[in-house]
């Protein structure tokens, strides 16, 4: 639950970032509409803070695009690897159970 209202108000603030707060109202009002939003959120796994660092890596990458410098560089960097870090596991346990088979 918590990752899910993070990945909404970090959807408002990246569309707030790119347009404008209408457009970054309408992008969290679509999310939290969306089917898939809501199985995600009522599944029992970690998808809703993968989508949270997902919209936070690109909120860092737009940042890093605009104002440059090592800071958001280190930031972009450090958020790719906490989500490389979650996905990952589901990477090794399909590789095994097609290794056991």
């Amino acid at each position: 639950m918590l990752g899910a209202a993070c990945a909404v108000v970090a959807l408002y603030f990246l569309g707030r970032l790119m347009v404008n707060r209408t457009v970054g109202l309408i992008a969290a009002a679509v999310f939290i509409c969306h089917p898939q939003f809501l199985g995600n959120l009522t599944n029992a796994r970690d998808y809703s803070w993968v989508m949270f660092v997902a919209v936070l890596s690109f909120i860092v990458l737009f940042r890093f695009a605009d104002l440059g410098g090592r800071n958001w560089a280190v930031g972009c960097g450090v958020v790719c690897q906490v989500c490389r870090a979650q996905v990952r596991p589901v990477q090794i346990r399909t590789e095994e159970v097609r290794a056991d088979q």
